[in-house]
């Protein structure tokens, strides 16, 4: 293999670069200071596995600001940064215009509860809205979850970040804590989506906001995550996307 793209530095996505010893890793620039400030892969100790192995910090080699083209022979694929936090504040989109496809990394996660606590709910739908939508994809390669054509979880997605949105502002009207937010919300027809405690942590990064941070600002992410556990019954948190 000679190219890998990370369209972001989450451990999921990165921890195995150094499985790509030949390859050149392709990331926006914030996603290498970001890789570097996470670190090797490790146990955060909320969730229930995985195991990582021995896999070192092999941090990426090419870097860009805003856009950068990668080939494979005739083809040609746009890695484009998003210009504003979304799922992360580095989020990056892969996109194949000669065969309408697009790798969105985790601005979509198909059939899995959409995760923003690193970035921002107003951002992801910013951007979902002006960037992934307009290209008017075919084929959509999401971060977790099953290939996709048409727009379906795209639109599915925008109503879970709208309805995080108005119970995030509920809750900053009542001055209630994300945590009691989340355990006072039926969240309906998303209640079968995996990992439904990411309700905690998108209201954390939405009331957040609303009190003033910027998007992707600094907040205080274990206590977020604590607050996802007691959503989730005390046990450690299981990532199934």
């Amino acid at each position: 293999m000679r190219t890998v793209v990370n369209t972001h530095h989450h451990g999921d996505h990165t921890f195995g670069n150094c499985l790509f010893p030949a390859a050149a890793i392709v990331v926006h620039e914030s996603t290498r200071t970001e890789a570097y400030a996470f670190g090797p892969a490790r146990d955060l100790g909320v969730w229930d596995g995985p195991d990582w192995g021995d896999l070192t910090l092999d941090p990426p080699f090419v870097t860009f600001t805003d856009e950068i083209a990668v080939h494979a022979g005739d083809l040609r694929a746009a890695v484009r940064h998003v210009g504003t936090p979304a799922h992360t504040t580095n989020d990056s989109i892969v996109w194949l215009p000669d065969r309408s496809v697009l790798f969105c990394g985790d601005l979509i996660f198909h059939g899995g509860t959409p995760f923003l606590l690193m970035g921002s709910v107003a951002g992801a739908v910013e951007v979902l809205e002006q960037v992934v939508a307009p290209l008017g994809a075919r084929t959509t390669v999401p971060g977790h979850g099953p290939v996709f054509e048409g727009t379906g979880p795209l639109e599915a997605t925008l109503a879970y970040l709208r309805f995080v949105l108005d119970v995030a502002a509920r809750a900053q009207a009542a001055g209630v804590t994300p945590l009691a937010a989340a355990r006072e919300t039926d969240l309906g027809r998303f209640a079968g989506w995996a990992d439904p405690e990411r309700i905690v942590g998108n209201l954390h990064r939405a009331c957040a906001e609303l009190a003033g941070t910027p998007r992707g600002g600094p907040i205080d992410v274990p206590a977020a995550l604590a607050d996802m556990v007691a959503y989730n019954g005390g046990a450690p948190l299981t990532c199934r996307a």
